[in-house]
């Protein structure tokens, strides 16, 4: 594929004759296993695919009683409870709407500002995935393309503030919101993911310098 690309690029001038449309050489010859050695890997394909099934559906399973239990009914999500006798209706009942109504849908929306909630949550997620996006950007340029006097240091410490828990920054947090009066409000959340992320500061220098570098020399040149 690689000598087709050059020659479609090249006009089919710098590669031999022979390189084009010429068959291609026969690879080595592959002995065919034998029968017991590939019913073992048969096998074996079969039970870990079985297992990797009854894993999913393990996993699925409380999300999709979640979403049948959603569309029961106040009585019927009260009543269903297994017991050992009657099985069968027992859990047909608990597991399957009957009727089916989008009541709870209606009263948590009438209940709670739902809609509010959706909003909070986009403008909190835009914002800290643009904010730790481009100050990890600007910091991790500095890193990969600076000679500053202990940078390497400078660069452990922002790594070390990986091992610092979430928590610890909670007080210190709520501290200075509270100084500037901003408890309660979308910016004491959103500010503190405005800044850059020590794991994106890790990985972003190794994209930089080869990128970088040829932008350098676009401008002086």
């Amino acid at each position: 594929m690689r000598y087709l690309l050059d020659a479609r690029l090249s006009g089919g001038e710098d590669l031999p004759a022979a390189r084009i449309g010429a068959p291609a050489a026969p690879g080595p010859r592959r002995h065919a296993l034998p029968n017991r050695i590939r019913t073992k890997r048969r096998v074996g394909r079969i039970l870990t695919y079985g297992v990797l099934s009854l894993g999913s559906v393990l996993f699925l399973a409380p999300y999709v009683e979640m979403v049948f239990t959603s569309f029961m009914g106040p009585h019927q999500f009260r009543d269903a409870q297994v017991t050992t006798w009657r099985v069968t209706r027992t859990l047909q009942n608990a597991l399957w709407p009957d009727p089916w109504t989008s009541q709870g849908y209606m009263a948590v929306w009438e209940a709670a500002p739902v809609l509010s909630w959706i909003v909070n949550s986009l403008i909190l997620v835009v914002l800290g995935l643009f904010g730790q996006t481009f100050v990890s950007i600007l910091v991790a340029f500095g890193f990969a393309r600076t000679q500053l006097p202990g940078r390497n240091y400078l660069f452990i410490v922002v790594l070390a503030t990986l091992m610092l828990p979430y928590q610890m920054f909670m007080g210190p947090w709520y501290a200075m919101f509270r100084e500037i009066g901003r408890l309660g409000s979308l910016w004491s959340v959103a500010l503190p993911d405005l800044w850059g992320n020590a794991f994106y500061i890790f990985h972003l220098p190794a994209v930089f310098p080869d990128h970088s570098s040829g932008v350098g020399r676009s401008r002086r040149d």
